[in-house]
């Protein structure tokens, strides 16, 4: 019933006018520049051209990392982070976190 429910959510918002789906870096791109919605079709990071875009991953690597008390299960087309990347803890070693 979520999926129903964010999928007439999506439904709805797209069928308005002035209401952009975009994603974060997208966003930061029009804080930095922004465009008037007379303009917007133009505006380049609202446009999708993913010539460059790496292949979608439809195999991805499970995984296994140690996370509190458990072991934790992840699905990436990355390689494994050496932690479970949780709040503050992102994979990469940081001296405040990590007690470094």
């Amino acid at each position: 019933h979520h999926k129903e429910g964010f999928e007439l959510f999506l439904d709805t918002v797209t069928e308005m006018e002035d209401v952009w789906l975009v994603t974060s870096w997208q966003a930061v791109q029009w804080m930095r520049d922004p465009t008037p919605l007379d303009k917007i079709m133009q505006f380049k990071p609202f446009q999708c051209d993913y010539k460059s875009r790496p292949p979608r991953c439809d195999n991805p690597k499970v995984c296994n990392l140690w996370h509190k008390s458990g072991v934790r299960y992840m699905r990436t087309c990355q390689q494994c982070p050496s932690i479970y990347p949780w709040t503050g803890r992102t994979g990469v070693a940081n001296s405040l976190v990590d007690n470094l």
